[in-house]
């Protein structure tokens, strides 16, 4: 499971969903599926700096993708 590998945990995601920033230069269109791709960044408690894709499928299921960013990485 993807989560396991990257050791990021549900409550570390709702909190950079809660308290992270809309990073719009990583806001991406996909004509594809006729939607939009939007990136949410921020730290967890324990300073992690991820990056979550949030984007709806066309059933209105909500599909996340979280990363965490490397240092000196923008």
């Amino acid at each position: 499971m993807r989560k396991v590998q990257r050791r990021i945990s549900l409550p570390e995601v709702v909190y950079v969903l809660m308290n992270g920033y809309h990073e719009k230069k990583k806001d991406e269109y996909k004509p594809e599926y006729s939607d939009w791709t939007y990136a949410i960044r921020g730290r967890t408690i324990d300073e992690k700096d991820i990056r979550i894709a949030v984007a709806f499928d066309e059933d209105g299921m909500l599909i996340i993708t979280v990363i965490e960013i490397a240092r000196g990485t923008k």
